[in-house]
Order: C-alpha cells, then structure tokens, then sequence
C-alpha cells in the first residue's frame, strides 16, 4: 500500500484484517478515480471483510451508499454493455449504417449510445475477467464502431457556415473514455 494517492493504480491486494477507519483509508489509495479513463478501482481481499467493509462504509457515509460504492459483479455490467450494445444497433444496424445517418439528430442519438457503450466497457476493462466473448459485439467491430464516432468528432471540428450552427459543436465526446495507457516494460523504461 502506498503512502499518497496513486491515482494509476487499479488493484490494492488486502491480506490483513482492516476496520473502520484504516479500511476506508487503505481502499482510498488506490481507488482514487482519474476521470472516465479510470472510474473505479479493483479491491482483491484475502480475508473475508465484506462484513467490517460495509460496518465502515455505513459508518463514514451512510448505509445506502454501499449500493453506490461497492460495484456489481461483473456479470451485470456485461449484460448492461450488452443492453447498451442493443440500442446503439436500433440506431445502426450496421458500421456502414452511421454514413447513411441522415440528421444531426440521428448521429447525435449515435454519438450518446456509442459514449454509453465506451463508459461501460470502461468498468468492463478493470476487471480482471473481462474477455471479448463474452459480449454480443466483437473487438472489431466495437473498435470499427470507434472510429465511425471519432469521424463524426472530426465532423464537428470543420468550421461550418455561419447561418448555421450544428447541435453537435456542443456535445462532449469524452475522447478521455477511449485513451487509455498501456503500462508494459516499454512503458516503465521510458
């Protein structure tokens, strides 16, 4: 466990028996969220504190917020990647389909169910289950679906005509939720 906020780091292993305060503090290191490239941390815990977990969260905020704080398992969020998926499909059927988007309407309606998609596959990432099989789209095409939403980004940064102001210049695409640093010897070296 490190003394500061280690912001990059996404695992904190617990093999000791922790309560209430020190829990809290020890869980706080490294679940220090990064904006939407890093949400949420993973907590892997050798000893059985489900119970001295939730006595301090209750403690130190209140006893809803263990909904809030405690994640789903994984299984739960593959199916709301997988809901989520579903509507992006209603949208287009197809990768080809967000050419054939007709309004600005229809590629914003693209542009909120893809960011959707990216912030939930963001959680799916951190945990140490995650694999492409086990959703209804595959890496490819999620990553053919990226590049569609990264052109329409491009789209808004053409400076358009003055009599007319699109309604996509104000959308956030969260370019954050798709960079994400891969930390490999490379990365260390350098």
């Amino acid at each position: 466990m490190t003394g500061f906020d280690a912001k990059k780091v996404n695992t904190l292993y617990v093999d000791k028996n922790l309560k209430y305060r020190g829990l809290i503090q020890a869980y706080s290191r490294t679940n220090r969220i990064q904006n939407e490239t890093k949400s949420q941390g993973n907590i892997v815990v050798f000893r059985n504190l489900k119970g001295k977990t939730d006595e301090a969260i209750t403690l130190f905020s209140n006893k809803e917020a263990i909904e809030v704080i405690i994640m789903q398992p994984y299984e739960d969020y593959v199916g709301k990647f997988d809901d989520a998926y579903d509507k992006l499909k209603e949208i287009t059927p197809t990768i080809n389909a967000v050419n054939e988007l007709v309004t600005e309407e229809d590629e914003l309606n693209f542009i909120k169910a893809f960011r959707d998609l990216m912030r939930i596959k963001n959680i799916l990432v951190s945990f140490s289950d995650f694999k492409w099989e086990d959703f209804k789209v595959t890496e490819q095409d999620f990553e053919d679906y990226k590049s569609k939403y990264l052109d329409l980004f491009d789209k808004t940064k053409v400076t358009p005509p003055k009599e007319k102001v699109s309604i996509l210049e104000d959308m956030d695409f969260e370019l954050e939720l798709i960079h994400r640093d891969e930390i490999n010897v490379t990365y260390i070296i350098q």
